[in-house]
């Protein structure tokens, strides 16, 4: 866990070949029981488009990994675009997800905040 009251998490849940309906939300947020997270479902896939655009990917955005710096403003149709963020889609816009590298530019963020 990366400490930072000021730290805040959304995770979007959608339909995939694996994670087929809102009766399985449950049994993945198990996986991030942190409180400052806060889990939607999409049954509609609205956001996955909004996200393809704001990314400028060509296909849909699941398994996307974006991280917002404090000043960041959802204010139209679209999501900003994320001050960092990393992907399992393959696509050249942002580096292939790594965990590791991923946590040290959250602490990195969340340190400039504290």
């Amino acid at each position: 866990m990366i400490p930072g009251r000021h730290l805040r998490g959304q995770v979007i849940w959608v339909r995939t070949s694996w994670f087929t309906g809102e009766r399985d939300v449950p049994g993945a947020t198990a996986r991030l029981l942190d409180p400052r997270v806060t889990h939607y479902w999409d049954g509609r896939r609205a956001a996955m488009k909004a996200f393809r655009r704001a990314l400028g990917v060509d296909r849909d955005p699941w398994d996307i990994y974006l991280v917002y710096g404090p000043a960041a403003r959802w204010t139209g149709a679209d999501p900003p675009a994320p001050d960092f963020w990393m992907q399992m889609l393959g696509v050249p816009q942002a580096p292939v997800f790594d965990a590791e590298e991923f946590a040290a530019r959250v602490r990195m963020m969340a340190g400039a905040v504290l």
